[in-house]
């Protein structure tokens, strides 16, 4: 009984401290937001230069693109967008998962060990255990 307890401390001790890193991360967006902001404005204002109405779908589909691919990468300007979203929001859970994805196999593994019950008649803890576990083979993500 004692290790369960001990298991259990040790994966909410490692779950409040990927949340304190995902508040701590928010704090640094908060630093970068106006440079981020800036260049996301930048980004949309190139955008909105190429897309001209005299030219076809086609073409300012293809003018998007090289916009997009001399700043780098689409994926690159939607990471900005999330990042900013969730400072706005003033909302660090999206921000977690860099943080969760290292110990992610580990806290699967803590769950696996014991065969956890509930001490009282609320079954909320094992019933989103059991809907983590049937995501588990997921990409996380």
């Amino acid at each position: 009984m004692q290790t369960r307890d001990d298991l259990s401390a040790t994966c909410i001790k490692q779950i409040h401290r990927i949340h304190v890193q995902g508040k701590e991360e928010l704090g640094l967006v908060r630093e970068r937001q106006p440079e981020t902001t800036e260049q996301l404005v930048d980004t949309l204002a190139a955008v909105l230069d190429v897309a001209d109405d005299e030219q076809s779908d086609a073409e300012v589909g293809a003018a998007i693109r090289r916009t997009l691919a001399e700043r780098g990468s689409v994926t690159q300007p939607q990471g900005e967008c999330e990042t900013v979203s969730a400072c706005i929001a003033q909302n660090y859970p999206p921000l977690l998962w860099c943080f969760f994805r290292l110990y992610r196999g580990g806290l699967f593994r803590l769950v696996h060990c014991p065969r956890l019950r509930s001490t009282s008649e609320d079954r909320t803890i094992i019933l989103a255990l059991r809907a983590a576990l049937d995501h588990e083979r997921g990409s996380g993500r």
